[in-house]
């Protein structure tokens, strides 16, 4: 929000962050409600009739936000229509359009096109601050459409190289969302990579 406000011009809301439980097969139904209570900074957030909820997570999540702080109103997005309201509050925000260069930027990210050994061209990607790049040599194109960033892979020659994709596109979920991305042309075995496991050997193979 920081980056996207500065980057137009536009004033910053105030933001205050606090951890809430994750819903999963450890936390039953009333536990996770017992814990994401006593979460929640009461004492401090205080709601009333103008106030409006935006959280994307899971409805249970919703929930229990709307119920224990009394919000009214849920500011909701659509494909079609955009940021909009439910609820007391009616509002209609300006539908948001980012280029790529937009998407990157906001998520401190940096793309650059490079050669490997073999003179092939591909797409890389790195964090701005350089604590993360990616390893493997095979995605041929990025695309950012209807708010996706779509990836274009090529097909990797080594079992080695097949492992740099994987984790990869773990590390990618874990940078822009699982919701945010879709990849193109991946092979079955990176497929079957991603869906069984996250660890990876994490050795360089120069081709």
């Amino acid at each position: 929000m920081r980056i996207y406000s500065k980057r137009y011009g536009l004033a910053l809301p105030t933001i205050e962050g606090f951890e809430i439980p994750p819903v999963d097969s450890l936390n039953s139904l009333s536990g996770f409600i017992e814990k994401i209570a006593a979460s929640m900074p009461k004492n401090k957030l205080q709601v009333d009739n103008n106030d409006v909820l935006f959280y994307s997570g899971t409805v249970l999540h919703i929930r229990c936000l709307a119920t224990l702080h009394n919000f009214r109103t849920m500011l909701l997005h659509d494909t079609k229509l955009g940021f909009h309201t439910t609820g007391d509050v009616e509002l209609q925000c300006d539908k948001v359009s980012l280029t790529l260069q937009d998407f990157l930027e906001i998520n401190q990210m940096i793309m650059t096109i490079e050669n490997s050994v073999d003179e092939r061209s591909y797409v890389s990607l790195h964090s701005k601050d350089d604590s993360w790049k990616m390893k493997s040599k095979y995605l041929l194109n990025m695309e950012f459409t209807k708010d996706k960033l779509n990836l274009y892979w090529g097909k990797p020659p080594s079992s080695t190289q097949r492992k740099f994709v994987a984790l990869d596109c773990h590390e990618l979920k874990e940078h822009f969302g699982q919701y945010t991305i879709i990849h193109h042309n991946l092979p079955p075995a990176i497929d079957l990579l991603m869906r069984s496991s996250s660890d990876f050997e994490n050795e360089e193979e120069e081709e």
